[in-house]
């Protein structure tokens, strides 16, 4: 058997394993529809207690940083060199999909048990990595396991607060295992100058791979964002009698902004530029909007994306 053959064969031996990780992480916020494991919740702290069972029956050296992401090593000849990393998050968005971010986990450990299988010592480092709070929707705050670990969160990110619980981003940490006090004084878990690769497996956010007949793609860049959470338009509440020329209307105002986005979108796509606008929030003061009511008030959030710093300006 020829080499590629026999990475195949030992790749395809690992389904067994795969479908038992999925399986177990199913069990782990399980809703209808879908699977809710919100970012530092104890539902995501059983999927990483799955992905963990899994390392140890491989014989892999388990370890956690102070934002509790789970780091799953096999030892290289060198363990000096720089590690490669491989993995993803196991938190998901409210009713979302059981494979969003923990295909990549499952991919990494499926990975290096193949290597296993097949008696191979890497010349470094392979660490698969179940990152926590990957899903900005639960604290508004983006990637803060990654963040987190290379000591990068934002000011003021630990006393955020889940829109759920209204509980700080500190305190689910320490509840979840983590040491928010550690983060705060550092030095960070990563140095991001001292990682070889890091590689991540991941489902594709949309059928354009389907739509292609293509099973796998590798990507070529990573759009960067600009995100607004909250942001608020005030104009003026009025009798729905009013004439035209006397309003202030804030969901009108609140249309116009979003018809121009989307223009500015469908322009830079047809010539070729990709690039994403999204609103996610988009509505009226539901205690104060009426149907004979002009609106006084707007809100909305905004996510705008784009592969390029100045598209993205």
């Amino acid at each position: 058997m020829d080499s590629v053959s026999a990475i195949m064969a030992a790749v395809r031996a690992q389904r067994g394993r795969i479908e038992a990780l999925f399986t177990g992480l199913a069990q782990c916020g399980r809703t209808q529809p879908g699977f809710t494991r919100p970012s530092y919740s104890p539902e995501e702290t059983e999927a990483h207690a799955v992905v963990a069972r899994c390392a140890s029956d491989l014989g892999l050296a388990n370890g956690r940083d102070a934002a509790a992401n789970t780091a799953m090593t096999l030892p290289g000849r060198d363990r000096t060199l720089p590690p490669i990393l491989i993995g993803s998050h196991l938190d998901t968005v409210a009713q979302g999909g059981n494979f969003d971010g923990a295909a990549g986990v499952v991919a990494g450990l499926a990975a290096v048990a193949a290597i296993r299988a097949l008696g191979l010592e890497p010349e470094r480092d392979i660490t698969v990595m179940g990152i926590r709070a990957e899903e900005s929707v639960w604290f508004q705050v983006s990637y803060i396991g990654s963040r987190a670990a290379l000591g990068a969160l934002p000011d003021g990110a630990l006393d955020a607060a889940r829109i759920d619980t209204g509980l700080s981003l500190a305190a689910h940490i320490a509840w979840e295992g983590g040491d928010p006090d550690a983060l705060r004084r550092g030095p960070p878990a990563l140095d991001a100058a001292a990682i070889h690769a890091f590689l991540e497996v991941h489902i594709e956010q949309a059928p354009s791979l389907e739509e292609a007949g293509i099973p796998v793609g590798l990507c070529t860049g990573i759009p960067g964002n600009v995100r607004y959470p909250d942001v608020r338009i005030a104009g003026r509440y009025d009798h729905v009698g009013t004439p035209r020329r006397f309003r202030r209307d804030a969901a009108m105002a609140g249309a116009e902004i979003a018809l121009a986005l989307d223009r500015v979108w469908a322009e830079r796509e047809a010539a070729g530029c990709p690039m994403a606008v999204t609103f996610g929030r988009f509505h009226t003061d539901a205690a104060a909007h009426g149907l004979t009511t002009v609106a006084g008030e707007f809100r909305f959030s905004l996510d705008m994306r784009a592969y390029a710093a100045g598209v993205l300006a």
